[in-house]
């Protein structure tokens, strides 16, 4: 696997990092790929962009941890030390709160979606729509409620 620098530098000689900034609406999806590949092999991890979940025992959790450090180190990867939260019992990610006892919709989602005023037009009621079947997960026979 090449380190991270050297595959950015070899974007930047043949030209593909200039596309890049030129039409940076793909690179979360190169980001997000070179951090899957940067993390390969490694079980039990959830990449989301510059986020990385484990969720087990503390005792696998460091042993990953270190597993992980490791491996964005040897891909000339840093982590900023003042982003990065270790051994959190509960955090909230992507509208979810993970914890555990497991992932359930995060508290402040649900009180947002019962604060919405009825939808007044299209546009508001695909909003309340979109809000609704992202956590619709969490609502058993959901196709039933009207």
């Amino acid at each position: 696997m090449k380190p991270v620098k050297e595959e950015l530098e070899r974007m930047e000689t043949n030209g593909i990092m200039e596309k890049v900034t030129e039409s940076t609406k793909c690179a979360p999806e190169i980001f997000q790929r070179e951090m899957v590949k940067t993390l390969e092999g490694l079980r039990g991890l959830a990449v989301y962009m510059d986020n990385i979940i484990h969720c087990r025992d503390m005792a696998e959790h460091d042993q990953c941890l270190q597993r992980v450090m490791e491996q964005l180190e040897s891909a000339g990867l840093k982590l900023n030390a003042e982003k990065c939260a270790q051994r959190q019992r509960k955090l909230h990610f992507l509208g979810h709160e993970i914890n555990v006892d497991g992932v359930r919709p995060d508290p402040a989602k649900v009180s947002a979606i019962n604060k919405l005023s009825p939808p007044e037009n299209v546009q508001e009621l695909k909003r309340v729509l979109s809000m609704v079947n992202y956590l619709g997960k969490y609502v058993p026979n959901l196709v039933t409620v009207g």
